[in-house]
C-alpha cells in the first residue's frame, strides 16, 4: 500500500489514476522528475530515487490524450517498491522544517526556504509556526497525533448490556431480532455477540426424550449408586454382562458420510445427487449379551415372535447356560448364600421389568445393575455395539434374511 497525502493507493493501476488526476499542472512539461523517499519498517533507505513522467506509448495515447500537451500525452513510470512506502508530502516538508529548526532558522526563514523548493505545495505559515514551536520544545515527531475518531456509539457498554439482557431472555434469537430490539445494525450486533460477549450459536443436540426434573433426579441417584459400587469393587466393569435387542434389516440405509465422494475443489455446486433409498421391510430381531471379554449370547428371534416377557425369559434361560459354559468364573458362587458374582445390566423395557422376568432373575440369583429410565446413552448396546455393527452393514443389500444373519 502507498500513502500519498490523505490517499491510500493499492496497486500500480490506482497509482497511475491518482497521478493522472492530481498532476494536471505538469501539462506544460511532459517530462518531470520528482524526489521519492523510500521507507521500510520506519527506516529511511534513500531519498535520491526519482519518479519520472514520460510520454505514453502509442498503445495508450488514445486513453489519456486529454492530459497531453501539443498532442503528446503523458504517462508516469512508477518505481516498483514492493513493501516500501512513498513518503507523504506533508511528512517530507516537516522533516525539512525539523532540520531547519535544528539549524537555528526562524519560522519565517523556514517558510521561505520551503516555498522556494515546494512552491504551491508548501504548508501555510501558520502550520510552519506550529511545527517550529513543537520542534523547538523538544518534540521530534513529524506525524500527527493519533485521533480518537468517530465514537463507538453502537458498541458502547449500554448497548452491550442490552444485548446481554435480551439474549438472557431467549438464546435462540437471530441477529436481525437483536438489531431491531436494541436499535443497532446487524453488523454491530454480530460484532457485539462475537467479539464483546464472545458467544457462538450452536445447534441443539437431539435426545430420545425430554426428561422431567423427577426423571433427572432418579438418573443422578442411580448413576451415583453405580459409581459407589465401582469405588467398592475396582473390577466391577469386568463383572458386568449387558444386553439388549435391536432390529437388523436386510438393507441398512447408508450414512451421509459414507456416501460422500472426492471431487475437485470448487465443484460444490455440481455435487452429485442421490435419492434416499427405502429401508427394507425384511428384518429380524437380534438379541446380544456381552461383557468385557466378548459376546456371550447372540441370537435372532424366530420370525413372527414378538419380544415379550415370555420370550425374554426364554432368552435368560439360554443366557444362564452360556454363562455356565463360557464364563465359569462369573457363574460360580463364592458363597452359597450370596448371589452370583456378576451383574446383569439391561434397560427398562417392558419385557425386562415384567413380574415374570424379575421372578426368574431372582431364582437364578442374578444381581441387577440399575439403569435410569429413558437413558439409551447409558446402555453400551445402544451407544457402542449396535451402531458399530450396523455401520459395517450400511449400503450392503443382502438377498435374504439368512444372508443378513450370516453377515452379522
Amino acid at each position: 500500500m502507498v500513502e500519498v497525502g490523505s490517499h491510500r493507493i493499492r496497486g500500480s493501476f490506482q497509482m497511475k489514476r491518482f497521478l493522472f488526476h492530481n498532476f494536471r499542472s505538469l501539462r506544460p512539461n511532459p517530462t518531470v522528475f520528482g524526489i521519492l523517499h523510500l521507507y521500510h519498517e520506519g527506516n529511511l533507505l534513500t531519498s535520491q530515487n526519482r519518479v519520472r513522467i514520460d510520454p505514453l506509448t502509442p498503445k495508450r495515447r488514445s486513453q489519456s490524450a486529454q492530459l497531453g500537451t501539443n498532442g503528446r500525452p503523458i504517462a508516469f513510470s512508477i518505481v516498483s517498491v514492493g513493501s516500501f512506502l512513498v513518503m507523504d508530502a506533508r511528512l517530507e516538508q516537516r522533516s525539512v522544517l525539523k532540520f531547519l529548526c535544528k539549524s537555528g532558522q526562524t519560522p519565517i526563514n523556514c517558510w521561505r526556504q520551503l516555498h522556494d523548493v515546494f512552491g504551491l505545495r508548501t504548508m501555510s505559515k501558520g502550520r510552519v509556526w506550529v511545527w517550529h514551536r513543537q520542534f523547538s520544545a523538544g518534540d521530534e515527531r513529524i506525524k500527527d497525533k493519533p485521533k480518537s475518531g468517530r465514537p463507538k456509539s453502537a458498541r458502547s457498554q449500554d448497548k452491550i448490556q442490552q444485548v446481554q439482557q435480551f439474549l438472557n431472555q431467549n438464546r435462540a434469537v437471530d441477529l436481525q431480532d437483536i438489531a431491531s430490539e436494541v436499535g443497532i445494525s446487524v453488523t454491530s450486533a454480530h460484532r457485539i455477540v462475537k467479539k464483546d460477549l464472545k458467544l457462538s450459536k450452536l445447534c441443539p443436540k437431539f435426545v430420545p426424550k425430554d426428561l422431567t426434573q423427577a426423571q433427572k433426579d432418579v438418573r443422578v441417584q442411580m448413576c451415583q449408586a453405580n459409581l459407589d459400587l465401582l469405588k467398592e469393587d475396582e473390577e466391577l466393569l469386568t463383572k458386568i454382562v449387558t444386553g439388549d435387542e435391536s432390529w437388523v434389516s436386510v438393507f441398512e440405509l447408508p450414512s451421509k458420510k459414507k456416501s460422500s465422494e472426492w471431487l475437485p475443489k470448487g465443484t460444490h455446486r455440481d455435487r452429485p445427487q442421490k435419492a434416499l433409498p427405502q429401508r427394507s421391510d425384511r428384518k429380524s430381531m437380534l438379541t446380544v449379551f456381552f461383557d468385557a471379554k466378548g459376546v456371550v449370547l447372540s441370537e435372532f428371534a424366530p420370525r413372527g415372535v414378538n419380544i415379550c416377557s415370555e420370550s425374554y425369559c426364554a432368552t435368560i434361560k439360554v443366557l444362564k447356560e452360556r454363562l455356565r459354559k463360557k464364563r465359569p468364573t462369573l457363574w460360580k458362587k463364592v458363597n452359597p448364600d450370596e448371589p452370583r458374582p456378576f451383574w446383569l445390566h439391561h434397560d427398562n423395557a417392558s419385557s425386562h421389568t415384567a413380574a415374570p422376568t424379575i421372578k426368574l432373575l431372582q431364582e437364578c440369583d442374578f444381581k441387577i445393575l440399575q439403569h435410569p429410565p429413558n437413558s439409551p446413552d447409558l446402555a453400551p448396546c445402544d451407544y457402542f455395539l449396535f451402531p458399530r455393527m450396523k455401520n459395517a452393514l450400511r449400503g450392503v443389500r443382502h438377498p435374504n434374511v439368512q444372508a443378513m444373519q450370516a453377515a452379522v
